[in-house]
């Protein structure tokens, strides 16, 4: 390993620690968890319930009762075999937290974009190909997890993204030229990247 190369690790290995201190302030502030397959919805009481884990249920589609809850603020359905959102995630307005990392997605909805309050969206390990300009919609996101994903451009919108802390790109194909202008794009964030690649 070349001194360039161990710089670099050296410095993603602190980038990474800072990552998990940030993940862990944000999850922690939600006590009160509720799983999807022993909730039973009532209409008079959906309305408190403001966390949501349907994580590794198998889950081929959302569940639409999900929508029923008008307060959630973190929603957790990692794990599953999702190969789609739907549009209905926009009626979400209180949402902060949303996971969908290790499913199949390929690509969200633009009703994502709606969600004003949203400060973290985990995406890694899907198969997105492709970030809509909307992305700086989300003016209060801090946490934009994209690992492992297929994403080949990202637009200039990301740039939007004024209280973005964190930009995990790990296991993302890119070149040089990419990193450098995902850089650019984002200067006050911590970007977690692997070494460049000889591609195009």
């Amino acid at each position: 390993m070349n001194l360039k190369n161990y710089i670099f690790f050296i410095l993603l290995l602190l980038v990474q620690f800072a990552y998990a201190q940030e993940q862990d302030s944000i999850t922690n502030s939600y006590k009160r968890t509720v799983t999807y397959d022993t909730y039973k919805i009532n209409p008079e009481d959906s309305a408190s319930v403001i966390k949501l884990v349907l994580k590794g249920k198998k889950l081929t589609k959302v569940p639409m009762e999900i929508f029923q809850f008008t307060n959630l603020e973190y929603l957790d359905l990692s794990s599953n075999k999702l190969d789609s959102i739907p549009k209905e995630i926009g009626q979400l307005k209180n949402l902060k937290v949303l996971i969908l990392e290790s499913n199949k997605l390929e690509g969200l909805p633009e009703e994502i974009y709606q969600l004003k309050n949203l400060q973290v969206l985990r995406l890694g390990k899907n198969d997105i190909f492709y970030m809509s300009s909307k992305i700086g919609q989300l003016s209060k996101l801090s946490i934009l997890d994209l690992w492992d994903n297929n994403v080949a451009e990202f637009p200039e919108e990301l740039g939007d993204l004024q209280q973005l802390k964190v930009l995990d790109l790990r296991s993302v194909s890119m070149n040089e030229e990419q990193q450098f202008q995902i850089m650019k794009l984002v200067p006050n964030a911590k970007v977690l990247m692997d070494v460049s690649c000889n591609c195009n």
